[in-house]
């Protein structure tokens, strides 16, 4: 996850970017410890004949973290996880 948040020049000075830092922090670091568990969550909703090779990085990455938020951010409503994961797709 530590490289995640330095390609995004989130490293040393995280903490002092905004109130949201520290939730993307969570929220990208609690994706990287939990990938094998969501990527199983996400592979038993595809279709048959897809799998998560076939979906494009972009969306599989936008499912990992609605998926993460949904099963370990209890605090947010599932409304606006689902809401907010829309808006961004």
């Amino acid at each position: 996850p530590q490289v995640y948040l330095d390609e995004l020049h989130l490293g040393k000075s995280f903490k002092n970017l905004n109130p949201d830092s520290d939730f993307l922090r969570q929220i990208v670091c609690g994706v990287s410890e939990n990938k094998p568990s969501i990527d199983l969550d996400i592979d038993s909703c595809l279709s048959e004949g897809w799998r998560l090779d076939r979906l494009p990085l972009l969306i599989l990455c936008i499912l990992r973290l609605a998926v993460y938020e949904l099963k370990h951010q209890i605090l947010v409503p599932t409304p606006v996880v689902i809401n907010e994961y829309i808006e961004i797709t």
